[in-house]
């Protein structure tokens, strides 16, 4: 019995670019919330648990990178064979339920262990995306996509920020992390039953056996554009992850704002700065690209050299006002690197790779942008404590800058390696 022609017409509409992407992002705003809303009760959670800014740091850094990391190399494999939409799906669920039960935490080990099944969760969710969006695009066209789906981060922050704030303001902060949790079961419904598999014909054609996990991983470091990817891609990470994890705290702390402030006016600033940024940083290095390849690589190293001297700017600012609008330009820089990034890496990668190669560059620039990022800033405040007082989350922030420094070392590397052998990321776009 054939379906319904208003069935088959919704199925149809879904398995169009837009509408996959328009599904993934929602996808993405859920992780994303889940990901980042303890960075943004920071505060009335350090309170109330009684932590200090290191164990706050592992909350919103290691503990969630680490596990993120270790599972998401063997989810990506596994998602190239199972399916992505059925992984997508799956892994939003784990984690939305996992951020809920993160509300009855009565110490920060409670907290902790439900924020590694978060990150267990989540680590099924950004990978099989990545390769769902190049089955759905063109190569021309790829890094725009990649810059709207990254857009759902700013937008869910926005949202979350506002959302949890004001919930928490009015109910405290474990109803907070509920309230924001909840919609994520409703994406993965969606996902799941509106979304049809896309069929890879290439992988059918494929002489021999799928590559292995480990042999994955080999053709991954052997690739000398890919191998660079992985070594800098934490370090040109860390700016953006310790800016979600610690701005809020910063802006608190240090400048005076209040929750409600935070709901009406850090919440716009940060959606709009950073939104821009992962737009930009996707459609810059789609129509620089046209000219030479290595503008995915240097898009996002002059727009840390620009963001470099707005970081001193904003940490030493007088009001809170001021600083809030010089953290724009670092918010918005710092977030253009990773639409070129994923680009580089599905170019290069064979469609039954495509997930597992975007795992591998995650794993690099979770492990150490988002493990090591917000670790590092709180270790530094701490150290700086004693001597400061509340003033010493401004040394964490400072210590951003060589950081930096580096990172734009690190892409400008990249850009020459993909300038030895243009030929081949023609080809392999």
């Amino acid at each position: 019995m054939s379906k319904p022609i208003g069935e088959r017409g919704a199925r149809a509409f879904f398995q169009r670019p837009y509408p996959v992407l328009a599904l993934l992002f929602l996808i993405y705003m859920c992780n994303t919330m889940d990901r980042n809303i303890v960075a943004f009760l920071a505060e009335p959670i350090r309170r109330d648990l009684n932590l200090n800014d290191t164990q706050l740091g592992l909350l919103t850094g290691l503990a969630f990178a680490f596990f993120y990391t270790i599972f998401g190399v063997p989810v990506g494999w596994l998602a190239d064979r199972v399916g992505r939409v059925l992984t997508i799906s799956v892994a939003c669920v784990v984690w939305s339920v996992c951020s809920m039960i993160g509300a009855v935490s009565a110490s920060f080990s409670h907290l902790a262990i439900a924020r590694v099944g978060v990150a267990i969760g989540e680590a099924g969710g950004t990978a099989p995306s990545y390769a769902l969006i190049a089955s759905k695009f063109p190569p021309e066209r790829r890094g725009s996509a990649l810059g709207l789906f990254h857009v759902a981060s700013p937008v869910s922050a926005f949202i979350g920020v506002a959302l949890s704030a004001w919930v928490a303001a009015n109910f405290g902060w474990r109803m907070a992390l509920i309230a924001v949790s909840l919609p994520g079961l409703l994406a993965a419904a969606a996902l799941f039953l509106l979304v049809r598999e896309p069929k890879r014909p290439e992988i059918v054609e494929h002489a021999g056996p799928p590559p292995s996990l480990l042999a994955s991983f080999g053709d991954f470091l052997r690739h000398p554009v890919l191998r660079l990817c992985f070594i800098f891609a934490g370090l040109t990470s860390c700016t953006s992850h310790a800016l979600i994890s610690w701005l809020p705290s910063f802006m608190m702390r240090v400048k005076g704002m209040t929750l409600l402030e935070m709901s009406a006016w850090y919440s716009v600033c940060n959606a709009v700065a950073f939104g821009l940024g992962l737009w930009l940083g996707g459609v810059m290095g789609d129509r620089l690209s046209r000219y030479t390849p290595l503008a995915y690589a240097f898009v996002p190293a002059v727009s840390l050299a620009i963001a470099m001297p707005f970081v001193l700017l904003a940490v030493h600012a007088e009001s809170w006002t001021a600083s809030l609008l010089l953290w724009m330009v670092p918010l918005c820089m710092s977030g253009t690197f990773l639409a070129p990034a994923i680009a580089i890496v599905q170019a290069y990668a064979r469609p039954e790779q495509a997930t597992v190669f975007g795992s591998i560059y995650l794993l690099a620039n979770n492990l150490v942008g988002a493990g090591l990022g917000p670790l590092y800033v709180g270790t530094v405040s701490d150290v700086f404590k004693q001597s400061h007082g509340m003033e010493a989350l401004a040394f964490g922030m400072l210590a951003l800058l060589p950081v930096m420094a580096i990172a734009i070392a690190g892409q400008l590397l990249i850009a020459r390696a993909i300038g030895r052998n243009r030929a081949a990321f023609a080809k392999s776009a």
